[in-house]
This record gives C-alpha cells, structure tokens and sequence, in this order.
C-alpha cells in the first residue's frame, strides 16, 4: 500500500510539473540576449539608415561640428569603409567616408574627404542606436589614434 501512496505522489508531481513547464514556456525556444541577432551588416545598415535620415533632415547634408577649426562642416555621405568593429559588448564602431565640396578664389571647386567614425550601441528595445560620431582624419591627415578594436565577425 506503500508502494501506490509513492507511485501516486510520483504522478501528481509529474503531472505538476508538466503543466508548470508548459506555462513557463508559453512561446517555443529560448530568449536570445541582446547580442545574438548583431551582424556586420546590420551595424552598417543602422549607420547608413542614420546618415540617410539625418541628412534629409538638413537639405540634402550631414551637418559635424568640428571642435578644432570651431565651424560646421556641411558634408555629403560617399560610402562605409573597413570593417565594423566591436569596440565593448554590444558597442560597434564604424568608419565611413564623407566630401566637402569648397568654392576657390578662382573659381573651382575644391573637394575635401573627411573620415567619420560612428559607434552604435543597443537600446533597451535592441534596436541600433548612434551613439557617438568622431572626425578621425580631414583630407587623409588624423587627428588622433585608436588602440586595437577587434573585428565583429
């Protein structure tokens, strides 16, 4: 008699925990972290989408400060270079390219190619956000150095 007390506990603990499990897991498979989904593609789509956005904002240009020569630069977007790297969990980085088109004394027209970097980080929503933008180098001369970032594979 015993022995049908312990198999019945047995059952109505197995049949507890079944259900406890099955309202647990009311959608299949398990929640991902913030990371799992972030691709190099997907880091520079948020960057590229931003720049879009941000510059059909301002008539066609992506406005910068630039702290150094105290003045606002008025560029057009050219294109993403290098690779996305990440700069600390969920924190990317991204170099791109940007042209600053200038009227001479004489009349041309003289180009400057600015290097832009942009970080993006996740939000709460794990969704892309910029978070930081740096002038790294005006016609091809830096204006500081990086310590090494490793690549987002």
């Amino acid at each position: 008699m015993k022995q049908t007390h312990f198999v019945g506990l047995v059952g109505i603990y197995l049949a507890l925990m079944f259900t406890f499990s099955a309202i647990a897991q009311e959608h299949p498979g398990k929640a991902l972290g913030k990371k799992a989904d972030v691709t190099p593609d997907h880091v520079k789509k948020a960057i590229v989408d931003y720049i879009q956005w941000d510059s059909d904002l301002k008539g066609g240009y992506f406005l910068i400060w630039d702290e150094q020569e105290q003045r606002v630069w008025s560029l057009k977007f050219s294109k993403p270079h290098g690779g996305v790297r990440e700069v600390k969990d969920e924190e990317y980085f991204l170099c791109t390219d940007f042209k600053a088109e200038s009227k001479q004394p004489d009349g041309s027209i003289s180009t400057t190619v600015f290097d832009l970097d942009f970080w993006v980080k996740q939000d709460e929503d794990v969704k892309l956000i910029v978070d930081q933008i740096k002038i790294h180098k005006v016609a091809g001369i830096p204006r500081f150095k990086y310590d090494k970032m490793k690549p987002l594979e």
